[in-house]
């Protein structure tokens, strides 16, 4: 029923949102649906998606991602090197004895370019250490969402909004997290969906982000 819903009314969509209440405005009702089918507060639904979507899973057309160095090899090689803790200091260069690039840039051509030299080495492999879209998913996730693999996840999240957003109540649901969202018990929500690091920080966001949604 819900993945219906939303086929029926998500268009695709790779626009940008300027506010919470633009993005309200074009997703509100199919959240609000959601929040019904789930019984969860829409309101806690949409910050959710919000948390993590930057104001959109698109950046020029292209979908979101961040290539996570550590998540592609185990310890650092002539081509891939990451820092301690492992999730920091990500950086990347197409041939040993070039300088090193930054991934995290904020700038999507250097996650893409990490990506698109990983491709070369294990493709599968390179697109399971991506996260992706709205919610930022990782693509080792990729069977838990329904798809035969991280790239065809990639391909599927890549037509737009609406993919992603049945990725994410995909994922909520596998990790069965529902009974969180409707106790309102974030931390445990955060500490499975996000993981163990930063609880604290990232539930904070969450709060503010659904205070910002319900008030739109």
């Amino acid at each position: 029923m819900i993945l219906l819903f939303l086929i029926i009314f998500l268009q695709i969509d790779k626009s940008s949102f300027s506010t919470v209440a633009e993005f309200k405005k074009k997703y509100g009702d199919v959240i609000k649906k959601i929040g019904a089918e789930l019984n969860v507060d829409p309101n806690i639904l949409g910050g959710v998606v919000l948390v993590e979507s930057g104001g959109s899973g698109f950046e020029n057309g292209k979908l979101k991602i961040r290539f996570e160095v550590h998540h592609f090899v185990k310890q650092s090689t002539s081509l891939f090197s990451f820092g301690r803790p492992r999730s920091k200091g990500h950086k990347y260069r197409e041939s040993a004895g070039l300088p090193w690039k930054e991934v995290h840039t904020k700038d999507q051509s250097s996650e893409y370019g990490a990506l698109d030299l990983a491709i070369t080495q294990n493709e599968e492999k390179a697109y399971s250490a991506i996260s992706m879209g709205l919610t930022q998913i990782m693509g080792f996730n990729h069977k838990a969402l329904g798809y035969k693999s991280a790239k065809e996840m990639f391909q599927k999240f890549s037509t737009g909004h609406e993919e992603q957003i049945r990725g994410v109540v995909s994922f909520i649901k596998h990790k069965n997290l529902i009974k969180a969202l409707q106790k309102e018990d974030f931390n445990a929500f955060v500490s499975t969906y996000n993981g163990k690091g930063n609880v604290e920080q990232y539930t904070k966001k969450l709060r503010k982000n659904i205070i910002l949604y319900r008030n739109s």
